[in-house]
């Protein structure tokens, strides 16, 4: 069975406002000559004092209250001798790279031969190749091939394109320094095992395991993992789960367009696995089902939130590629959704009421279902950025 995951949205932006530097005023304020090349140092110079160690921090600003500022807007190009130390400038060009950009990263290394070292790594450290079209396109002209920036990527999302155990097998085999894969539409992933054992760093797993034996489920690589992510598991899958996760390293288990709702075997993998943080499920829920569905539904729901607080239930719609694009990224997704529901839980933040009747969204109204000790954290949760946002 071929579950169907949403596609990719739009890309996601982040903006911060940042501290102006006692310095930035007088900048702001010379008149604009030829910019030399270090004008992305400068647009960046706060964001940076704010992410290097102290003593790179002293250097920076030691630097900025020497620049002749006045001098500066008549020297040429050629007169101006770059100052930082090569670290320093490392960590400006990595901060500004956007993943969602490749036009401006294709420009940014042309900047010198060292930042097309720091950036084209980077340029494909992210791998989509479920959403149309694929990021990279390895069928258009002048594409680097896996072969050339496989080792490069961390982050792999496979399915629907890549369609065949031959096509997923070459993509796996030049992209052994993953960190979090997603093998999705139906791929079987029995005879990718010799892949995954390849992937000393992989963490993060989605996929169909319905097809591997408990003796398959005791890869080295499987056991290394933190999060994992079962597609349409089976009853037989649920039964020996337990056993995996006890061995494993896994603290949080999703279980996406589960096909047997049993409470019991749930419950099960709750008291068998203690380390496990968070226990998802998905469970598409609409309006305009039957009533019968949703009055079932609510029952269900209300019955298996009473076994455990690390329970969860998630709309599966919103387990989708773009989540999964939005954790890698950085930002907050389903895995740290949960956990947040899960602290809520745990310290009672949640008023009961009807959030336990269906499934949690992305549109779910926190405030409205939180206590003013629950009110508090929350606003806490939107300064530090830590809210769902969609991507649209």
């Amino acid at each position: 069975m071929k579950i169907q995951r949403k596609g990719q949205g739009a890309p996601v932006s982040s903006s911060k406002s940042s501290p102006t530097h006692p310095s930035q005023s007088t900048l702001n304020s010379i008149p604009n000559p030829a910019k030399p090349p270090s004008t992305i140092l400068w647009a960046l110079e706060s964001l940076i004092l704010r992410s290097i160690n102290s003593p790179s921090r002293r250097f920076l600003e030691d630097y900025w209250e020497g620049v002749d500022l006045e001098g500066l807007s008549n020297r040429g190009v050629s007169e101006i001798e770059p100052r930082l130390p090569p670290e320093v400038e490392h960590l400006i060009f990595t901060l500004a790279f956007d993943a969602s950009d490749h036009k401006a990263n294709t420009t940014l290394i042309l900047v010198a031969r060292r930042v097309h070292k720091w950036i084209y790594p980077l340029m494909y450290r992210i791998l989509d190749e479920v959403s149309e079209p694929p990021t990279p396109d390895f069928t258009q002209p002048g594409c680097p091939t896996v072969e050339q920036i496989g080792s490069f990527a961390h982050h792999l999302v496979v399915g629907r394109i890549h369609d065949t155990t031959e096509e997923v097998h070459h993509l796996l085999q030049h992209c052994q320094n993953l960190k979090t894969l997603a093998c999705w539409y139906g791929i079987n992933m029995k005879p990718l095992l010799s892949n995954l054992n390849a992937m000393v760093d992989l963490r993060v797993l989605s996929a169909d395991l319905d097809k591997l034996t408990e003796d398959d489920m005791s890869s080295p690589t499987l056991l290394r993992l933190t999060h994992i992510e079962v597609i349409s598991a089976n009853e037989d899958l649920l039964k020996y789960l337990p056993s995996f996760i006890q061995k494993s390293q896994v603290t949080h288990l999703r279980l996406y367009a589960l096909q047997f709702w049993d409470a019991k075997l749930i419950e099960n993998i709750l008291q068998s696995c203690p380390q496990l943080q968070a226990l998802t499920i998905t469970k598409q829920y609409e309006e305009t089902f039957s009533s019968e569905y949703l009055e079932n539904t609510s029952k269900l729901l209300q019955n298996m939130y009473k076994t455990d607080i690390r329970l969860v239930v998630l709309d599966s719609s919103m387990c989708t590629a773009d989540d999964w694009i939005l954790g890698i990224k950085g930002f907050h997704d389903c895995w740290s959704y949960s956990d947040q529901i899960v602290t809520a839980r745990s310290k009672k933040y949640l008023q009961d009421g009807d959030y336990q009747n269906k499934p949690f969204t992305s549109r779910f109204d926190w405030r409205g279902h939180l206590t003013e000790e629950g009110k508090a954290w929350y606003a806490q949760e939107e300064r530090n950025e830590r809210v769902y946002c969609k991507a649209s």
